[in-house]
């Protein structure tokens, strides 16, 4: 799930491909939600307080939360297999891409994990390739598929 502007058409591509993959292995959608708009009168901790808002109004019930953030924590791919197998019996798990503003407080503190892809800021749409690539690639690693070697 995450918050911004319609996608880049390579991005798109990319982000196809990625679920096109990790569908071999369990049910997976993007769900794209408009960032709000920041208005003269408004603060980045404003925008980022009504965006929040649309998260979790998006969100089933007992899903398990994971933020993105490049202050979270890092995991080799082999470690990050071992957290989605830990989770393997949960009905519903998101994660959470911010907007520009970034991710408020009230998510990552409902986040059962907030995970950095890397310690650099990445763009929006590159981190949102980066996350499905990593969840397909930690998929293939507890399926024994030779895709991370």
């Amino acid at each position: 799930m995450s918050v911004g502007d319609k996608p880049a058409q390579w991005a798109s591509l990319a982000c196809e491909h990625y679920l096109t993959l990790i569908n071999r292995y369990i049910s997976c959608k993007n769900i794209e939600l408009k960032s709000a708009k920041k208005s003269a009168k408004q603060s980045a901790t404003d925008v980022m307080r009504k965006e929040a808002k649309i998260i979790l109004d998006a969100l089933p019930q007992q899903t398990i939360i994971i933020a993105l953030d490049e202050r979270g924590k890092e995991f080799t791919s082999q470690d990050f297999a071992l957290k989605l197998e830990h989770w393997q019996n949960t009905q519903h798990l998101a994660f959470i891409i911010g907007g520009t503003e970034g991710l408020d407080d009230s998510i990552k503190e409902k986040a059962q994990l907030t995970w950095a892809l890397s310690k650099l800021t990445l763009p929006h749409q590159l981190a949102k390739m980066m996350c499905l690539e990593q969840l397909f690639r930690g998929l293939s690693i507890l399926n024994n598929h030779p895709y991370h070697r």
